[in-house]
């Protein structure tokens, strides 16, 4: 089911009525969103699917295939957080954040890469995301970034069809906050059923940004090259996988 927001001129954005159903307080929305229809109407078409999702992927059973397999390296601590959360869906993706990789837990990767991208499938124990991976629709991603300041960052996805999403902050318009260390992103996404190769680019400034001019120049892409980005003071990471239906 694709959820799609038809906001109100005096409407806040989405991101605010998904933080609102998670639990996080968003005082100036308080009383628009407890008087308007369109954002309680959304407010509640997201629990639904949160409930759905949530009964057909328990995730007290992801919980423990990933604790089984930190038990098997000999590393006790539990690789993931459950977190309260919500699901909003878009045409490309599903924003999950109700299964969180803590950030600091026994989770790591080779190379001294910030960007870091860990995926599910099904069943099956998380790994690390390397290039060229070959990923399905349905499979779940979930992102790491270490940072050696204070910032702000965005994480762009660019499909074979030349489609450009926002995944982090998903669907936002401008870069999010970032403390310095690493920092494991909140929520996942779900890849859907759009061709690859596809793209994943992780932009890093210490000022903030807007995501448009980015957007803009991953639209140019011309398919088949390496993506470049540029952003005057920005720390730019690409990682490319392979993807089927």
């Amino acid at each position: 089911m694709t959820l799609i927001f038809k906001r109100g001129t005096d409407c806040p954005p989405a991101t605010i009525l998904e933080e609102t159903l998670a639990g996080e307080s968003a005082p100036a929305w308080v009383s628009h969103i407890a008087g308007c229809d369109t954002c309680g109407g959304y407010l509640n078409a997201l629990a639904e699917e949160q409930r759905s999702f949530l009964a057909q992927r328990p995730p007290e059973l992801f919980v423990r295939q990933v604790a089984r397999r930190g038990a098997a390296n000999r590393q006790p601590r539990r690789w993931w957080k459950l977190a309260t959360g919500l699901v909003a869906a878009a045409a490309a993706v599903i924003l999950i954040p109700t299964l969180i990789l803590k950030s600091g837990d026994d989770v790591r990767t080779k190379g001294s890469a910030p960007f870091h991208v860990f995926y599910k499938r099904g069943a099956s124990e998380p790994a690390a995301l390397v290039p060229d991976t070959h990923l399905r629709a349905g499979d779940l991603l979930r992102f790491s970034y270490r940072a050696n300041s204070d910032g702000y960052l965005a994480i762009m996805d660019l499909d074979g069809a030349g489609k450009v999403t926002p995944f982090f902050p998903f669907g936002g318009e401008r870069s999010a906050a970032l403390h310095a260390g690493e920092s494991t992103l909140p929520g996942s996404v779900t890849l859907d059923t759009a061709p690859g190769p596809e793209w994943l680019v992780a932009i890093f400034s210490t000022t903030p940004f807007e995501i448009a001019p980015i957007a803009a120049q991953l639209h140019a892409h011309a398919p088949g090259l390496a993506v470049e980005v540029t952003c005057d003071g920005c720390k730019v990471e690409t990682l490319r996988f392979e993807k089927s239906p």
